[in-house]
């Protein structure tokens, strides 16, 4: 999935989590933050635990990149990736 805008992500975001009632996500000990002027750019797996609205518990683990550009007092997140491996 890729969004060019925030229209696109909602409307692409929607449909996916659409069949969920629960989700829980949690940062692994791995995280790794990189300051480089007014941006900040980390990396991190994240432990995900998902339950559908039929009850199933879906678990697993995915990859975390974001880029944080220094804009306001609390910053912006300007990209944001996701990925999950091949299981």
């Amino acid at each position: 999935m890729k969004y060019d805008s925030w229209d696109e992500y909602q409307n692409g975001v929607k449909p996916e989590l659409s069949g969920y009632k629960s989700a829980k996500f949690a940062v692994n000990d791995d995280l790794d933050i990189h300051p480089h002027g007014d941006l900040l750019w980390a990396t991190a797996t994240i432990k995900e635990e998902m339950t559908t609205k039929a009850g199933k518990i879906e678990m697993g683990n995915f990859r975390w990149t974001v880029v944080f550009e220094i804009r306001t007092a609390s910053g912006s997140s300007v990209h944001e990736h996701v990925s999950e491996p091949i299981q």
